[in-house]
């Protein structure tokens, strides 16, 4: 009987008690939702900035395999063009990651608000226990979120396959195709 009662809850939890376990830092949310906006809204950034990156991709062909770089190669001067590829990968990616990252921080504060947890803070030697931490990497629910991530996986997978799969026939004649074609080209492929 005892056994059975430590399975169902008979009471709804008070709000004190609420408040107890959000003192603690332990609150219901879902990653998945800030996976899936982050998702979203990065290839949403992407799309719009897609002019932006396509500019400078296109620099960075012409600069690569100009004759600055030829020029830099000869004099032996490969930080002036690995300092501008690092540069222009930068302006690249951060819209992209600035983006992700006030995305990501904005639905885990939606869903839960400002949490001040101290008491998650503080540190706790009995949590740096080897076996247990075993015990959690081979959990049921560890094995659980395993499958769910191959789940999603195979599903991106199988649509990404049928999207490209119609595309193979395109493949020969981008041989003919200018730098800003096949940019174009992979635009449309990327939005479908």
């Amino acid at each position: 009987m005892a056994a059975e009662d430590q399975g169902e809850k008979s009471e709804q939890a008070t709000d004190t008690r609420r408040e107890e376990f959000r003192k603690q830092g332990q609150v219901a949310h879902t990653r998945e939702l800030a996976s899936a906006v982050v998702l979203l809204v990065s290839a949403g950034a992407v799309y719009v900035l897609s002019r932006f990156f396509f500019q400078n991709v296109l620099e960075i062909f012409n600069y690569s395999f100009g004759n600055d770089m030829v020029r830099m190669v000869r004099e032996g001067n490969m930080m002036d063009a690995m300092s501008f590829s690092a540069y222009r990968l930068v302006v690249l990616l951060a819209p992209v990651f600035g983006v992700a990252f006030v995305i990501s921080a904005a639905s885990s504060l939606v869903q839960i608000g400002f949490l001040n947890v101290e008491d998650a803070l503080s540190p706790n030697f009995e949590k740096l226990n080897p076996i247990e931490g075993l015990k959690k990497i081979v959990s049921m629910r560890a094995l659980v979120e395993a499958l769910k991530s191959v789940a999603k996986l195979t599903a991106v997978g199988i649509i990404l396959y049928f999207i490209l799969k119609g595309e193979v026939k395109q493949v020969p004649y981008l041989l003919s195709f200018s730098i800003e074609q096949i940019f174009g080209y992979l635009g449309t492929v990327t939005v479908k």
